[in-house]
């Protein structure tokens, strides 16, 4: 339902600012930052121009909060996750997986997302760069989390460097993501990703004396062996 309150339009339950952002953010995700006007969003809403400027100064004001939102779906998403929780190499590869699995869902099942966050071209004001990298900093400190405890728990090479490792990884993660919104059979994308880069991870990063494996690509019993 729709209401006004002191000059404020709103839906019960949410700020008036809070849809205009949800629509935004479906407008962008179909049109990108160039090739979409106030108008656009305005239409997507039913409302009038002045509505949207009462809340936001200008298209790149409504565009960072959009990015806010993007970062929020991937955030909770990742936060559902302790990223020290894995106490074995098995229990690391499941939380890899799982991780993994459920990151690429999200982008496939909401093409929107991949859109705002990796589908733009340059000429971004400084402000929306600032942004946008702020989002990619986050993601990196997320990935760098995980990357850490594999190494504390020597799942991973004890001289790894976690932060230039995390970058790295986290572009190859979205590259792949780019590829699987777009591949004719995403779900076999997906896969065919969670297990490289999972594989990549544990098998591009081992720590010296692992060898043989068993099972899925682990040593048997998680146990780490040594050659002679």
């Amino acid at each position: 339902m729709t209401c006004h309150s002191g000059g404020r339009w709103h839906v019960r339950g949410k700020s008036g600012s809070a849809r205009i952002v949800e629509g935004a953010y479906e407008v962008f995700g179909l049109k990108g930052f160039h090739e979409t006007g106030i108008a656009d969003i305005a239409k997507k809403l039913a409302l009038g121009h002045g509505t949207i400027y009462r809340y936001f100064d200008n298209k790149e004001d409504v565009f960072a909060r959009v990015i806010d939102l993007a970062i929020e779906k991937v955030g909770t998403l990742i936060a559902s996750e302790d990223p020290a929780g894995a106490r074995t190499l098995e229990e690391y590869q499941a939380q890899l997986e799982r991780i993994g699995d459920q990151l690429y869902s999200l982008f496939i099942e909401d093409p929107h997302l991949g859109n705002i966050l990796f589908g733009h071209a340059p000429g971004f004001s400084a402000l929306l760069e600032e942004r946008l990298d702020g989002a990619f900093e986050l993601f990196r400190r997320f990935t760098g989390m995980y990357l850490a405890n594999g190494k504390r728990r020597s799942f991973l090479r004890a001289d790894l460097d976690v932060e230039i490792t995390s970058i790295a990884l986290n572009a190859i993660i979205f590259e792949s993501l780019r590829r699987v919104r777009r591949a004719q059979k995403p779900e076999r994308a997906k896969r065919d990703w969670v297990r490289a880069v999972t594989k990549l991870m544990l098998h591009g990063m081992p720590p010296e004396g692992r060898v043989a494996t068993a099972g899925r690509g682990l040593p048997r019993n998680g146990m780490i062996c040594h050659s002679a």
